[in-house]
């Protein structure tokens, strides 16, 4: 169990850490973003927010998904000086993809699509594009890092890069009248930023030999041919190109799947811009759980359980299919959307694509050391613990985050609008903005279900499980899109959201589907308990709950007034005063009745659950 143990201390450690990093550099942008609210329209925000960071972000996933896909499949102790500067033309293959596919977005934004009444939309469409195909520039370092394990560049490289786009934004605000134009200008700064940081770290360590000897000087990060015989663009691994185009087709479906909603908002104009503003800053707002704690949680204990847990239906297969099995969870992955795509929207209306999750020991141990098939040369005993060890982790982080989403879906019935207010001011909180993020705050729970049992049945499917699993999100991706379409046109933009909703019930339906059968299997849950019985929070906690959705109510009804002008500061403080005495009282009945469970998840958090299950 030593492995195992490894495993859970390694995705506990990698999870803390981005926990962390992400809650300090996304208070920072946080702030300073209400005051963009304040210095522009909606319209001009769902302008650059949706149309043209759909632009942007398309462009980006489009082009550089696959390859990522690919190349981290390399391990940093195999990979040459040599087979480096071949991994650097493919890569390159990306950036050509990524100028093509910007050219041809630019032509259908600027002819195809309606134009929008706002100043300089053109200069906005081509500054973006340009933006996306520059950041491909970043790809061999950001490729060469992750296989490095280098997980605090990432962030600290994106953090940067965020802040100075967000500080940068506001000050042109300031100074020009045009928005678009002092968006675009944000928008290469932040370009500039990701580009710099990069490019120094490879230049102040390209001689350390501790980093590897792939990399000599920055002019490994450029193509050149390793062959006298060969040009640059045909001196590539085969078998890597080979796995980046079958990622290339599953790209273009998640990359539908997750953006979804905006690019029925730009092709079929159901929603002004003005309203996509709107529904854009709830979204973001609302997204803030999911992206502090979902996402990290999500993307590290994939690992987890993709090392602990056995890849078959019945308990046997071969070696070799099993380690066949691995490359297909990867494609499971990128065929849907899910909350962890959606987690990493950005403050500001930027989505950064979906990514691999920084390697950590447990992923060097998965794809370089320790291979699929370590878990068949087992014996049954220790199989069995791995299994009971992954299944309470399960149960650990399903009730977790259960809890998370009770708390946001009661409290933000009563708080929507006050928060709101709060952060956009009378612009945000009056329409429909305190309706969205009411709805969006129950959309929370359900994508809080999601992204773990989707994370479990990711690192648990056999092929013809994950095989099964991407037809059902296929029809579950026609099912959101038939229901955003009849939705908005009854309820507006609170319709994506409900279609959102439903389609994360239907995943997550479908996910402990795949947990109960795979359970009949193995040793996952004791005889005498189930999954759902050991995620329902103590009937206290309901009540609790329960009374606090009823005292924040009272206080709405006499503190909030009806008209967003109205607000006082008194009154707000009396509300907010209120909601965090509920809140209070709320976590106390938590660490009162649930204690045994804050325990064990105090030990899964530090990588010990292991020995108190000895």
């Amino acid at each position: 169990m030593g492995a195992a143990s490894e495993e859970l201390q390694s995705a506990a450690r990698a999870t803390s850490y981005a926990v962390i990093l992400q809650v300090l550099f996304r208070l920072l942008t946080f702030a300073t973003n209400s005051l963009v609210l304040r210095l522009t329209t909606k319209a001009a925000l769902g302008v650059v927010n949706v149309r043209l960071m759909l632009l942007y972000t398309t462009t980006l996933f489009l082009a550089r998904e696959a390859f990522r896909k690919a190349c981290l499949s390399v391990n940093r102790h195999d990979l040459s000086h040599k087979q480096w500067r071949r991994m650097t033309n493919l890569v390159f293959h990306g950036v050509i993809l990524g100028a093509f596919i910007a050219s041809a977005l630019v032509y259908v934004w600027l002819y195809w699509l309606k134009q929008p009444e706002i100043e300089h939309y053109d200069v906005g469409v081509v500054v973006f594009a340009l933006s996306a195909v520059l950041e491909l520039l970043v790809e061999p370092a950001w490729v060469l890092s992750q296989i490095n394990l280098k997980v605090k560049l990432k962030v600290v490289a994106e953090g940067t890069a965020l802040a100075l786009r967000t500080f940068v934004g506001v000050a042109a605000l300031y100074v020009l009248d045009s928005p678009v134009i002092a968006f675009s200008i944000a928008q290469l700064v932040h370009t500039a930023a990701l580009l710099g940081v990069y490019i120094h770290d490879i230049s102040a360590h390209s001689q350390d030999k501790s980093r590897g000897a792939a990399i000599r000087s920055v002019r490994d990060l450029f193509p050149a041919s390793t062959s006298s015989t060969l040009p640059w663009y045909s001196d590539i691994p085969q078998d890597l190109a080979q796995i980046a185009r079958s990622f290339i087709e599953h790209g273009v479906l998640k990359q539908l799947l997750t953006e979804g909603e905006k690019f029925l908002m730009t092709i079929s104009h159901v929603l002004s811009f003005s309203q996509q503003g709107v529904y854009d800053v709830v979204n973001n707002l609302g997204s803030m759980v999911a992206r502090f704690v979902f996402h990290p949680l999500e993307e590290n204990y994939y690992t987890f359980f993709a090392a602990l847990l056995k890849r078959d239906d019945v308990g046997h297969v071969e070696d070799s299919e099993a380690s066949r099995e691995e490359s297909n969870a990867e494609e499971m992955e990128t065929a849907s959307d899910g909350s962890q795509a959606k987690a990493k929207k950005r403050e500001g209306g930027q989505t950064k694509s979906p990514q691999r999750t920084p390697q950590t020991k447990t992923e060097k141990s998965l794809s370089g050391k320790r291979k699929p098939s370590d878990v068949n040369a087992l014996t049954p005993e220790q199989r069995q613990e791995n299994e009971k060890l992954a299944g309470r982790a399960l149960a650990l982080l399903l009730k977790f985050v259960c809890l998370i989403g009770a708390i946001a879906a009661v409290f933000g019935q009563t708080t929507s609008k006050t928060a709101l207010h709060i952060y956009g001011g009378a612009s945000l909180s009056e329409g429909e903005g305190p309706l969205l993020l009411q709805t969006y705050s129950v959309y929370i729970l359900f994508m809080a279900l999601n992204g773990i049992t989707e994370c479990f049945v990711a690192a648990s499917s056999s092929k013809a499980e994950i095989q099964d699993h991407n037809r059902w999100m296929v029809v579950f991706s026609v099912i959101f899109v038939v229901a955003s379409h009849f939705l908005t046109q009854r309820l507006g933009a609170v319709g994506f959201i409900v279609a959102n909703t439903l389609n994360m019930a239907l995943r997550s339906a479908k996910s402990f589907q795949h947990i109960a059968e795979y359970a009949t299997h193995h040793h996952l849950f004791p005889s005498n308990a189930s999954l759902m019985s050991q995620i329902i929070p103590h009937p206290y906690i309901l009540v609790s709950l329960a009374a606090a959705f009823v005292a924040n109510y009272l206080s709405e009804q006499h503190y909030i007034p009806s008209d967003s002008t109205d607000f006082t500061a008194q009154g707000t403080l009396m509300h907010v005063g209120v909601t965090g005495g509920t809140l209070a009282t709320v976590l106390a009945s938590i660490a009162f009745k649930e204690r045994q469970f804050l325990n064990s998840l105090r030990l899964l958090w530090r990588g010990e659950l292991e020995k108190k299950d000895k």
